[in-house]
């Protein structure tokens, strides 16, 4: 069935791009899944007609193209969220393969180079071999590791491993020597860690202990934040949506679409818990490593001193120590990273749509008083409350394990600490209310029922489950299937067939744009607007040059030019060099210091225009009674001294002019 909902999804993508658009074929396929939960005449399990596939396609791209409807953004974030983690874990345990090979490789090299050493050329290759895997795990960036890495690497290896050890090296058995090169890289990495501590070495070697605590304790404040701002707006809608509930017509927004507004912040608040949880299992390590730290570098500091030799028995199962310390702490810096990312594609979705919560209803709320004039039930009247320490196993051996039974934190050690069902909402309030999603108050305990674990906002919500559990269970489940948004979000994956989004995908499908053009293809017809009998009449770049030799010529000459001096004037078509126009330069001082000023290299041009006599004839055309004269005009000479004007400076006509009557 996950296959044929793959497909779907590739044709749902496929229909989208031939309108202009793109859908993730992981969301078109989760979406067509949803689509089938939603109307029953779709029966994935008995085959779909292809009237159906085609009727179900068009609804997979109507759902995706629709805006600013909250029940879509919840599973497009569970679908992002959920595909993005696993591309993440797989991208870190690749990374982590990867270097398990090249390291499982250069191990079988140093086996290889290591059996028979004959020659000194051998021991040489097998220093070089062993140096190679000292260097590529010595925890420090490839952008850090200068002369000064590789000279302590080198110092250190010398003293672990010198030379008068390659007779007993040689004769050990191949996996014997793989055990001992493996301890040596960790040893080499402590003796260099240790150094670092008491400031005589430990180049390139960052404060990966300091870094990542700093890291994931900034990541907790910034989820803190989120979570604290979240779970306000939540309660706002919680206490509007039940105002409606007890008072109906009370609040101007529609109340179904608070409902779906609610779900969406739901899941975006438990996504952040998620994340949380995860922060909070990395500072436990995190606190734990550094502790561990301290303490064999404080144990170290003793056993060495001020002495020049310790017994290795001592000191190298301590670096060694230090060293898987140090690597535990820097995959945490690695997984803090990722959640940093996953936090950074979650808050694209906190406003993905247009909020319906208005100031009135939030002001109606705050002045509205709490009702505490109902009447609350006694749970001791319809449910039989156990004494602390009481284990499903024993209900089991009691016989009332399919029997209710109710748990207060009073008598219940671990009462806070108990596994919830529907994320710790009330199955009572989801079924009763359309779906609705209200915490439940561990004030008046928790029912357990088969091992499971159920909380509820009121008694009688409480009272109503006992009565009929499997009723409620059934019935949540059923609402799940008519909002599939609700089916990860109380984690009902195993009651629905198909529905978790891990089924629907592989890592190497994940958003891959080209496995949709490999799975299948289609043809359309298209037209264009250019005419058939288009020429091109763009005129050729005259510096292109097609011939590679040339260009590699052309790169030769000017490389070769980097190392010339301009001795003579330069002009704008000097060859091969600064397409300047003027260039100008200090010249150099005299032979008796004195400097000369500055000069140019312009060429200065000189130049006269002399006296020159026009003469004009009027009055030949026009009026017959007008009179024939001649008019002379004579300009002025100019001299021009040296300067960069133009030469072709002219006095204008009228200007200036001489006129002689003849």
């Amino acid at each position: 069935m996950s296959e044929a909902l793959k497909s779907l999804g590739r044709l749902v993508t496929e229909e989208a791009r031939n309108d202009g658009g793109y859908i993730p074929p992981l969301l078109a396929a989760f979406i067509a899944r949803c689509i089938t939960l939603e109307q029953p005449q779709f029966d994935m399990f008995q085959g779909l007609a292809p009237e159906q596939e085609k009727e179900i396609i068009g609804l997979s791209l109507e759902r995706c193209v629709k805006k600013n409807d909250p029940i879509f953004e919840t599973v497009k974030m569970q679908v992002t969220f959920e595909s993005l983690y696993a591309t993440e874990l797989h991208r870190l345990r690749q990374e982590q393969v990867k270097r398990d090979q090249s390291n499982n490789q250069q191990l079988d090299k140093i086996v290889e180079i290591g059996t028979n050493l004959q020659s000194n050329r051998q021991v040489a290759q097998l220093y070089r071999a062993i140096f190679k895997l000292m260097l590529g795990n010595s925890c420090v960036d490839e952008g850090r590791r200068d002369r000064n890495v590789e000279r302590e690497i080198a110092a250190a290896l010398e003293s672990v491993f010198p030379q008068a050890g390659l007779n007993a090296f040689n004769m050990m058995m191949p996996d014997e020597k793989t055990n001992q090169i493996r301890d040596l890289v960790n040893i080499v990495l402590g003796i260099r860690l240790f150094n670092r501590e008491i400031k005589k070495g430990g180049a390139g070697i960052v404060d990966i202990p300091n870094i990542v605590s700093t890291n994931v304790d900034k990541l907790y404040e910034e989820l803190e934040l989120e979570s604290t701002e979240m779970g306000d707006i939540c309660y706002t809608y919680s206490d509007i949506i039940n105002l409606e509930h007890e008072k109906p017509g009370s609040i101007a927004a529609s109340l179904s679409r608070l409902q779906e507004e609610l779900t969406n912040r739901r899941q975006y608040i438990l996504l952040i818990h998620q994340l949380q949880h995860e922060v909070l299992e990395s500072i436990d390590v995190i606190k734990a490593g550094k502790q561990q730290l301290y303490e064999e570098m404080e144990q170290l500091k003793t056993l060495v001193g001020l002495r020049t030799s310790v017994p290795k028995e001592q000191v190298y199962p301590k670096f060694h120590v230090l060293a898987g310390t140090w690597k535990a702490l820097i995959r945490e810096r690695e997984k803090t990273l990722m959640r940093n990312k996953l936090l950074e594609q979650l808050l694209n979705f906190k406003d993905n749509f247009g909020a319906s919560l208005l100031d009135d209803d939030i002001e109606l709320v705050k002045q509205t008083p709490v009702d505490d004039s109902k009447q609350h039930l006694d749970p001791d009247s319809f449910v039989t409350t156990l004494a602390g320490g009481t284990s499903p196993e024993d209900e089991q051996i009691a016989g009332t394990f399919d029997k209710c039974t109710r748990l207060i934190k009073e008598t219940t050690p671990d009462f806070m600490s108990l596994p919830l069902e529907h994320q710790g909402y009330c199955p009572w309030t989801i079924v009763t209310r359309q779906g609705l999603l209200l915490p439940g108050n561990p004030n008046l305990g928790i029912i357990r029922y088969k091992g499971k674990h159920f909380s509820f906002v009121s008694d009688v919500a409480m009272r109503d489950f006992v009565a009929d559990p499997e009723k409620f269970i059934e019935r949540v489940v059923t609402r799940a299937r008519q909002t599939p948004a609700l089916i990860h979000l109380l984690c009902l994956q195993q009651y629905v067939p198909n529905s978790d989004i891990s089924e629907l995908f592989s890592i190497a499908d994940i958003f891959d744009n080209s496995s949709l053009t490999t799975q299948s293809t289609s043809k359309c017809d298209a037209g264009i607007q250019t005419p058939s009998t288009y020429i091109n009449t763009d005129v050729p770049d005259p510096n292109y040059e097609w011939n590679e030799w040339a260009m590699r010529r052309k790169a030769l000459q000017m490389a070769d030019l980097c190392n010339k001096r301009t001795h003579s004037t330069q002009t704008v078509k000097s060859h091969f060099r600064r397409e300047n126009d003027a260039q100008t330069s200090v010249k150099l001082p005299n032979r008796d210091g004195v400097m000369p000023g500055t000069g140019t290299q312009t060429g200065i041009e000189k130049g006269t225009n002399v006296e020159r006599s026009v003469k004009y004839i009027t009055g030949l055309r026009g009026n017959p009674d007008s009179q024939v004269n001649t008019v002379q005009y004579v300009t002025k000479e100019v001299v021009q001294h040296g300067c960069n004007a133009p030469l072709n400076r002219r006095i204008p006509r009228g200007t200036d002019a001489i006129g002689v009557d003849v």
